[in-house]
């Protein structure tokens, strides 16, 4: 857990702990993506009409939880958060305001990468019940992710972290490819629930 030097912007010299950083981002892949979706995964099945119980998703069967899938699940969601905090990382020094600004921006900007994944491997599973209750589920877990990566990182890094810069250029770019993901995503979306 390397600790690199890193300059604010009035000029001072600081110790940036990016490795306990970036655990802190693969601790809340960990509990959103994890346990989050395993919880995700059971309002659907709750939801899913009865001749669906029992039935082999993507994810695992429905109705039926396991050890060994919520453990799965978890270490995906480590992995997954191990990603979200390093893109968030990347991100903070183009977005000012508080956390919750950079946390709904980073979530605009995650949702469409990995909306996109989450639909292209569980394609199967919007027929278990209504598409819109799976996508509204889906979209408050990635913005939770975002939430919970920019709150906790800027917390443990409060003291640390340098400022965000304002640069138009890095507006127009993060304009441009929250755009471009949400077009890619409406396709996804209009694939997977198209008849």
């Amino acid at each position: 857990m390397g600790v690199e030097r890193d300059r604010l912007t009035d000029g001072a010299v600081s110790e940036v702990p990016y490795g306990r950083l970036i655990l802190g981002g693969i601790g809340v892949g960990a509990v959103v993506f994890g346990l989050g979706s395993r919880l995700a995964m059971r309002v659907v099945g709750l939801v899913a009409s009865p001749e669906h119980l029992g039935d082999q998703t993507a994810f695992g069967v429905v109705g039926k939880v396991t050890v060994a899938g919520v453990v799965g699940l978890v270490v995906f969601g480590a992995f997954a958060g191990l990603f979200t905090g390093l893109l968030y990382l990347g991100v903070r020094l183009w977005v000012p305001g508080t956390w919750l600004v950079r946390g709904l921006v980073f979530g605009l900007l995650l949702l469409p990468p990995v909306g996109i994944f989450i639909l292209a491997s569980s394609r199967a599973d919007f027929g278990l019940t209504s598409p819109t209750l799976i996508l509204a589920v889906l979209a408050a877990m990635i913005l939770v992710e975002a939430l919970g990566t920019a709150w906790l990182i800027e917390k443990l890094g409060r003291d640390t972290l340098p400022a965000p810069r304002r640069r138009a250029g890095a507006y127009v770019v993060l304009g441009v490819v929250a755009s471009l993901g949400f077009v890619a995503l409406a396709a996804s979306v209009s694939n997977v629930v198209s008849p």
